[in-house]
């Protein structure tokens, strides 16, 4: 009986920090949405995080920096379903790719990670 109270405790902190480990994230997905070249971002903390992708090139570069603010993330769906790009290069700061970023981009054949 025991054991599983603690199996019980130790879910319900485990669920209660996970809710707590995703609010940067969904906190950022709110905030105001800037424009710079072909990329569309949002600031979180001082860091951008790509959210779109809005230029007509195939070979997509992004950038380690965006207005001085360090490239860290590239957000959920970001370029999900454009069919133009066929590659992709990573900044040296891309530290996450969120769930879905280049969903059914079906041209993709190639994504070039920093050394």
């Amino acid at each position: 009986m025991k054991v599983k109270k603690v199996i019980s405790v130790f879910l319900i902190l485990v669920t209660v920090l996970g809710v707590f480990s995703i609010v940067p994230f969904a906190a950022g997905a709110e905030e105001k949405e800037y424009t710079s070249g072909s990329f569309k971002y949002t600031l979180y903390d001082g860091e951008a995080s790509i959210t779109g992708y809005i230029g007509s090139g195939t070979s997509v570069t992004i950038p380690e920096y965006i207005n001085g603010s360090r490239v860290s993330i590239i957000d959920v769906n970001a370029f999900r379903s454009n069919a133009k790009i066929t590659s992709v290069k990573l900044g040296k700061e891309v530290k996450y790719i969120c769930r879905n970023a280049f969903y059914k981009c079906v041209s993709l054949s190639s994504v070039l990670m920093p050394e």
